[in-house]
């Protein structure tokens, strides 16, 4: 696991991180919501099924709990 407390490290994920979230939003509103989420988790090698039935994952990374996650929300995700 690479080192996010790295600057230079955490500035790399959240670049990569960005640039998934633009690919996985569909409808170009500057957020993923679950479905969204489900696909992008689902090509990346993820039990759909699973997946859907446990929004635990989705949950964690949508920090504001709005229902969809933002860019802001990453860079939480990849400091905690």
């Amino acid at each position: 696991m690479p080192n996010v407390a790295d600057p230079q490290v955490f500035q790399s994920l959240a670049v990569v991180m960005e640039k998934e979230l633009a690919i996985s939003d569909k409808n170009k509103n500057g957020a993923i919501d679950f479905e969204e989420a489900l696909k992008f988790a689902a090509k990346k090698g993820g039990n759909k099924v699973q997946l859907k039935k446990d929004r635990k994952w989705f949950n964690s990374i949508d920090k504001n709990h709005d229902g969809v996650i933002k860019p802001n929300e990453f860079d939480k995700t990849l400091k905690n």
